[in-house]
C-alpha cells in the first residue's frame, strides 16, 4: 500500500435503514487500490455514501420480526446437524462464531431475515446440535456445510460467516464458487495477520488462557455497549448459555481451535474465489481485539471486494447489538445482490422446487435427507 494515499475510511453509524434500490455516492464507487496492483482495490463504504432510489424497505418493526425455528437434519450417513430457520426470501445461509451456536445470534438473524432472507442458520460440528467429526479438519466441517446445503435444497445463497464461520464462508467459496451470490465477511477470523500467528496460537492447553484474554476483554466491552440492561441479560444470558457447556470439556474447545489454526491460509482462497467471481464484503468492526482491523483490509484486498468499517464496536456487535446488526447488514446485502447478476451462478435458481429449506415449518423437527 502507498502510505502516501489514504485509504478513504468511511463508517456505518446505527442505526441504518434499508432501502429496496440503493447505489452509492459515484466519488466513491471506485476507491483507491491499497497495493500496487491495480486490480485489487479496498473500498469502504459507509451509511453517509447511501442514497435512495425508489420505495424503501423500512427496517422490520420489533414486534413484526419473523420468528426463528429450530431443526434437526440427519444427513445420510445419519450425522445429525443442528440448524435454524425463519423469514421468506432469498435464502441467506449463516456460520456462527467458535465456541457459540445458532440460538446466540437469533434476536439478530430474527431481525435480518425482515429484509426478505429466508435465514438458514447452522450449528458448526461439535457446537449447538450438531455432532463432532472426530479427528476432522477444518475443511470436513465445511465440507459438512455443502452437504446439509445439498440436503436442504439449496443451490446458491448469500453466506454470512462471523468469526470462525467467516473463515468457513472462505474455504465454501472457495471449494464451490457457483453456490455463493455474496460472500459476507462478518468480523472473520482470517486475514494476513491472523493466519500468520493462528498456526501456533493455540499450541496447547497452557496457552490457551493467554489467547482466549483479548476475546474475553473484547467481549466485555461489547456486553457493556448494549443499549438497555435488558439487552445485557439476553447477551450475557446466551453466552453463558452457549460457553457453559465448554467448561467440562476444554479439550474439546481446544481441538476446534487447532482445526481452525490448521486451515488454509485464508489470503490464497480469497483469490482463488475472487478469480472464479465470488463478490465479497467485508464487514469489520473498527475495535475488534480478536481479529484487528488490519485483517479486514487485507481480506478485502485479496477478495477485491468492498470494506465496511463498523465504529465504536468489538468483534461479537452484531450479538449485543442486534438491531444495527441487521440493519446495517440488511442494507448492504440487498445493495450487493443488485449489483450481482455476473456472480457465479447467477443464473440458477437458489432452491431447488420444494426443497425442505423452503418448506420447514415451525415445529421442532428432525428431517431426514439423503
Amino acid at each position: 500500500m502507498d502510505k502516501s494515499t489514504p485509504c478513504p475510511i468511511r463508517h456505518v453509524p446505527t442505526p441504518i435503514f434499508g432501502p429496496v434500490q440503493s447505489r452509492f455516492g459515484s466519488e466513491n464507487w471506485t476507491g483507491e487500490p491499497i497495493s500496487g496492483d491495480p486490480a485489487t482495490k479496498v473500498t469502504i463504504w459507509s451509511s453517509a455514501s447511501i442514497t435512495t432510489e425508489g420505495p424503501m424497505k423500512r427496517r422490520p418493526a420489533r414486534n413484526s420480526c419473523p420468528r426463528m425455528f429450530h431443526h434437526m437434519v440427519e444427513l445420510d450417513d445419519g450425522h445429525h446437524v443442528g440448524l435454524m430457520i425463519g423469514g421468506q426470501g432469498i435464502p441467506l445461509v449463516f456460520l456462527h462464531g467458535i465456541a457459540l451456536n445458532t440460538r446466540v445470534y437469533t434476536r439478530f438473524l430474527s431481525r435480518l431475515s425482515g429484509y426478505g432472507f429466508r435465514v438458514i442458520a447452522l450449528d458448526a460440528p461439535a457446537h449447538g446440535h450438531t455432532a463432532a467429526l472426530p479427528g476432522s479438519t477444518f475443511r470436513d466441517g465445511v465440507d459438512l456445510t455443502i452437504r446439509t446445503m445439498d440436503a436442504l435444497g439449496i443451490r446458491r445463497a448469500v453466506v454470512v460467516g462471523h468469526s470462525m464461520g467467516g473463515r468457513a464462508t472462505i474455504e465454501l467459496a472457495a471449494a464451490c464458487p457457483e453456490r455463493v451470490a455474496v460472500g459476507v465477511l462478518l468480523d472473520a477470523a482470517g486475514g494476513d495477520s491472523f493466519d500468520a500467528t493462528a498456526d501456533h496460537a493455540f499450541e496447547s492447553l497452557a496457552t490457551l488462557p493467554i489467547r482466549l484474554a483479548g476475546g474475553i476483554v473484547d467481549t466485555a466491552v461489547d456486553w457493556w455497549r448494549c443499549n438497555s440492561w435488558r439487552d445485557r441479560q439476553l447477551y450475557g444470558f446466551a453466552l453463558a448459555a452457549a460457553l457453559g457447556r465448554w467448561g467440562g470439556q476444554p479439550r474439546s474447545l481446544a481441538a476446534v481451535m487447532r482445526a481452525v489454526a490448521g486451515s488454509s491460509p485464508t489470503g490464497e482462497l480469497l483469490r482463488r474465489a475472487r478469480d472464479c467471481g465470488v463478490p465479497f464484503m467485508v464487514v469489520h468492526a473498527r475495535n475488534d481485539m480478536v481479529v484487528p482491523w488490519e485483517n479486514a483490509v487485507t481480506m478485502a484486498r485479496h477478495s477485491g471486494g468492498t470494506l465496511h468499517s463498523v465504529r465504536h464496536a468489538y468483534h461479537s456487535w452484531m450479538i449485543a447489538d442486534p438491531q444495527r446488526g441487521a440493519d446495517t447488514l440488511g442494507t448492504l446485502i440487498q445493495a450487493q445482490l443488485a449489483q450481482g447478476a455476473s456472480a457465479p451462478g447467477a443464473s440458477q435458481p437458489f432452491l431447488e422446487p420444494g426443497s425442505p429449506a423452503e418448506t420447514l415449518g415451525a415445529p421442532d423437527t428432525t428431517v431426514v435427507a439423503g
